[in-house]
């Protein structure tokens, strides 16, 4: 009996030994866990990547032709008292086409949030063009109670954008590998504009054959009082034709780049770009694409 107490007791004294040279597991609550510091994919630095996309268009040339009618109708009171210029001549055009380019841009990175500013470049081939006529008969109690004008207007339109680029701001938020952004910026390109309009007119007083004097070049016998009709006398058509016209406006999107591997990324985005009125043109392009791209 004693052998028993005096070996437990050596075992005690053992004991506190033993745990002073191993790390032994800790009850729970008798210690706080201090949590690891948060990890994130690391998108801060410069990149380059390359891109295809389709492109999606409208045109608006309402308007298209308006200066060409203005230089048409020069010097002329028809223009002055009935404003021919702006007569909605041609429709709205949607098209589509393709393009390919490329990215350069440098991303700062606060724990998850991502800012940037990015270069993006593409050539493209997207092509519009409007044709259509209009006559409209025009009362001018100007010259006289029972004057009239006879006016007829045919237009040609088309726009071909070969170069688009923008200068945009990114922000974006870190969510596992992937990076969801949003931006905003400046665009600016290249494109052939080609606008072509001729105009007819007379003027006219149905009750009298004949009419009073004309109040423009051109003479107001067009009235034929067997048939009721008048005939607009055409005018020497006006031409424009502009290459590599520059072209203005904003740009705005979202995206989302993928990191595949190191320093490897995949990028897919939308980005819609609106141009501001060229030659009485209004013209937007929705744009999709993909990328590669790589982070240094």
């Amino acid at each position: 009996m004693r052998r028993l107490l005096i070996a437990l007791g050596l075992i005690g004294l053992v004991t506190p030994a033993l745990a002073a040279d191993y790390d032994l597991p800790t009850l729970r609550g008798s210690q706080t866990l201090v949590p690891a510091s948060p990890t994130y994919f690391n998108w801060e630095g410069l990149y380059v990547g390359g891109q295809i996309g389709y492109a999606s268009s409208g045109s608006d040339f309402g308007n298209g032709v308006a200066p060409l009618i203005d230089y048409a109708l020069r010097n002329t009171r028809v223009n002055q008292d009935i404003q021919v210029s702006q007569l909605t001549v041609l429709p709205k055009v949607d098209t589509n086409g393709t393009g390919f380019g490329g990215f350069l841009g440098y991303n700062w990175q606060f724990d998850e949030a991502v800012v940037g500013l990015e270069v993006n470049y593409n050539r493209m081939n997207v092509t519009a063009t409007a044709s259509d006529s209009i006559a409209r008969v025009f009362p001018d109690p100007n010259v006289s109670p029972n004057y009239a004008y006879a006016v007829a207007v045919s237009g040609q339109s088309s726009i071909r954008v070969t170069d688009l680029a923008t200068l945009r701001g990114r922000a974006g938020y870190v969510m596992g590998n992937f990076l969801p952004y949003g931006f905003a910026g400046l665009a600016v390109g290249r494109a052939d504009i080609s606008n072509t309009a001729s105009v007819a007119f007379c003027g006219y007083d149905p009750t009298a054959p004949g009419g009073p004097p004309s109040q423009d070049p051109v003479g107001s016998n067009c009235y034929n009082p067997l048939t009721g009709a008048a005939t607009p006398v055409p005018q020497t058509p006006a031409t424009q034709s502009k290459t590599g016209e520059f072209i203005l406006g904003f740009s705005a999107g979202v995206g989302t780049d993928v990191m595949l591997m190191q320093n490897v990324f995949l990028r897919g985005e939308y980005e819609y770009v609106q141009i501001t009125s060229v030659e009485g043109l209004h013209f937007y392009l929705n744009n999709f694409r993909v990328g590669l791209g790589v982070k240094f």
